[in-house]
């Protein structure tokens, strides 16, 4: 991966999110909120 496309990931990311929150008619916080939820849940599920 280059140096620019890690830069761009987190504007990516934001991007996509708010686009899938677009997309659905929902509210980007809550779209926001279950994305850290689920990765959070990937991360504990990973330690145990």
């Amino acid at each position: 991966m280059s140096r620019t496309e890690k830069r761009d990931l987190p504007r990516s990311l934001f991007h996509r999110l708010l686009n899938k929150a677009k997309e659905n008619g929902t509210d980007f916080n809550l779209v926001l909120s279950r994305y850290g939820i689920d990765k959070l849940e990937g991360r504990l599920r990973y330690k145990s």
